[in-house]
């Protein structure tokens, strides 16, 4: 059986992929809709927490396949850390993300009241600066993961060179 690292590297591209839409959707001025789909995206990229739904419990998944498909290995190891620190960087971003949102759709709520048109201009400044709060750690997260990806490469690289060569038919 041919073990094979093909579908991690293919998720590891898509979460860093979907990290860059999200954070080229939040990045427009005051977007209520960027940043739903922002939330959406580093949402669907951290997974739920609790449970094995998201990109990051696949990758580990699929990483946990190939090491079984292997076998045990003394020399070669991958540092379980990186895909926590990816996922944790996400939902900061989701959570900084959800409460610019909340910020903007109050602000528009402030614009509707002639009393509480003035907190509109101080509640978008908060949101915007949430916002990019969320952005700086969804860069991060993209980051960890481009990280993943060369630890990825590095584990692969040890684990051929474990492999005994295959002796010449005589």
């Amino acid at each position: 059986m041919e073990c094979s690292l093909s579908k991690t590297y293919a998720l590891i591209t898509a979460a860093i992929g979907m990290i860059a839409a999200a954070i080229a959707a939040a990045s427009i001025f005051f977007n209520v809709p960027g940043l739903a789909i922002a939330i959406g995206l580093v949402i669907a990229v951290s997974g739920i927490p609790a449970t094995d739904v998201g990109m990051i419990p696949q990758i580990r998944a699929s990483l946990k396949e190939y090491e079984s498909c292997q076998g045990p290995s003394q020399r070669c190891r991958l540092n379980p850390l990186v895909d926590l620190l990816g996922k944790a960087a996400s939902l900061i971003s989701a959570g900084a993300w959800i409460a610019a949102l909340a910020l903007q759709l109050a602000a528009l709520g402030f614009l509707g009241s002639f009393f509480l048109s003035w907190l509109a201009p101080f509640s978008i400044a908060a949101g915007e600066l949430l916002k990019w709060t969320g952005i700086a750690s969804a860069a991060a997260a993209g980051a960890v993961l481009v990280g993943l990806m060369t630890q990825v490469r590095a584990y692969e690289a040890c684990r051929s060179h474990e492999r005994p060569e295959p002796s010449p038919i005589n």
